[in-house]
């Protein structure tokens, strides 16, 4: 069983405790309610779970301002006519299909819809849980931790991003904006 399968499972059997130190997945996880519609109803971090930090939450933040500010400068209404990348992360739809997969809602009412792309709340927990999910196959793989770099060459290129050169300049763009 894998990381996000236990969290999912510790959930929905009511057993899963809020950590002060929240991983990527199980951050994102938490925040969106394993998806959207208050699914399973879980308790939210609180405010004294939210001020406690640790490097991994400012290495996640860091990241975040940094494919912000390159993908739509802040602005949660940007559109790309071309591709269809929605929102303040720019979101395209494959890859909300996928983290749907990814939390086993491909065919479930409460699943992460076209419209919450414009939500930064919820764009933030579908990048947590894409990145969380794709960094974790790639530490699979290479048996190295995935760090910003790659992290963001896998929400440039898709899963096997870290693979293409065509992602390094975006990495460049990012981790300079950070």
């Amino acid at each position: 069983m894998n990381r996000i399968q236990r969290i999912k499972s510790q959930i929905k059997a009511g057993t899963y405790e809020t950590p002060l130190k929240l991983s990527m997945t199980a951050t994102a996880m938490l925040a969106a309610g394993v998806g959207c519609d208050g699914w399973l109803d879980i308790r939210p971090p609180t405010r004294t779970d939210l001020s406690v930090s640790s490097p991994e939450q400012d290495y996640r933040r860091n990241l975040l301002r940094g494919i912000i500010a390159v993908e739509s400068n802040g602005d949660t209404a940007a559109y790309n006519q071309k591709s269809g990348a929605t929102g303040i992360l720019q979101i395209r739809e494959i890859c909300l299909d996928d983290v749907n997969r990814i939390c086993g809602l491909i065919d479930d009412p409460r699943r992460f819809k076209l419209s919450d792309r414009w939500d930064k709340r919820q764009s933030i927990a579908m990048f947590d849980i894409y990145t969380g999910y794709w960094a974790d196959h790639y530490q699979q793989v290479t048996g190295h931790a995935a760090d910003n770099s790659v992290k963001a060459r896998i929400w440039f290129g898709g899963p096997n991003g870290w693979r293409y050169s065509s992602t390094l300049d975006y990495s460049k763009r990012v981790l300079a904006a950070m």
